[in-house]
């Protein structure tokens, strides 16, 4: 997997009060992060079928558009939990 440096900064998060998609929650505000990794791409049908072939990671009745022999190349839309379980297999 490729990966990709994201540097530290800031950005904008939320809206303006009184701007349409405003929900009354979400007050204008800049987020400041540390510097992180993160892949290029997103983890594909056939990078997670190698893994649940590994026995690391698990599929699930509930990842219905997971097919890795008809999309192999699709991204994997798999729970929280088992994206988890891959990060650690693929040593993330």
């Amino acid at each position: 997997m490729v990966m990709v440096y994201v540097p530290a900064g800031g950005f904008s998060m939320g809206s303006p009060p009184g701007e349409p998609w405003d929900q009354g929650d979400s007050s204008l505000r800049t987020v400041y992060l540390e510097a992180f990794w993160v892949d290029q791409t997103e983890v594909t049908n056939a990078q997670y079928e190698r893994c649940a072939q590994a026995g690391s990671c698990r599929v699930t009745p509930d990842m219905t558009s997971y097919d890795p022999q008809a999309r192999p190349d699709h991204p994997a839309e798999v729970t929280w939990s088992a994206a988890q379980a891959y990060c650690r297999w693929a040593g993330s």
